[in-house]
């Protein structure tokens, strides 16, 4: 029964991205469509509702997707296994490589954190307590370069949640260019400085 229940609700989320394709739906969006959706209140078993979408429901579906679900699972610790021999063996896997911008911010930034309250050394030029802003500043910048969810974007660059213009994801990526900017301004400007 909770299989059962779990599986209607897979079917629609997918539905309800079947309706949004080639579009960006909010979460909020998202779980206003699933209450106003019509079939969740009607359907009353698995196959009426896969009738309702027009998929044929078979018996080796029924059998095979808990093996599938299986399979999956394991391929993926196996493939993470090998990912983590790569760390060991070259410093770097092959997902870090493929995602290498991603890579770079979710290890900067907490790196940069703790510099900012462990570090000892600092440039002449900058003081100990401008130093450990400019760390964190670095971070900071690094964190709005990280924002990909649409409505923590909206709230950084001051967007109402409701605007969908294209102006508004425009202004989103040109405060994520100005952020990028700064952020290897100071990274280059003090790079040898970087070190406890």
């Amino acid at each position: 029964m909770v299989k059962m229940k779990i599986f209607e609700k897979y079917m629609e989320r997918q539905s309800i991205k079947a309706q949004t394709r080639g579009h960006w739906v909010s979460k909020a969006e998202r779980e206003e469509m699933m209450k106003n959706k019509k079939m969740a209140s009607e359907k009353k078993d698995t196959a009426k509702f896969m009738e309702q979408l027009g998929v044929e429901y078979t018996w080796s579906d029924k059998f095979l997707h808990p093996f599938i679900w299986i399979w999956v699972r394991v391929e993926d610790a196996w493939r993470n296994f090998s990912y983590r021999c790569q760390r060991f063996k070259k410093g770097y896997s092959d997902r870090d490589v493929w995602e290498m911008r991603d890579w770079f911010i979710r290890t900067a930034k907490p790196m940069l954190r703790e510099l900012s309250i462990k570090a000892y050394n600092y440039p002449e030029e900058v003081g100990e307590e401008q130093w450990r802003a400019l760390l964190m500043e670095m971070a900071d910048l690094l964190e709005v370069m990280d924002i990909w969810d649409d409505s923590e974007a909206r709230k950084a660059v001051g967007i109402a949640e409701s605007d969908r213009s294209e102006e508004a994801y425009r202004l989103i990526g040109a405060e994520k260019e100005k952020a990028k900017n700064r952020f290897f301004f100071l990274f280059n400007k003090y790079f040898y400085d970087l070190w406890y």
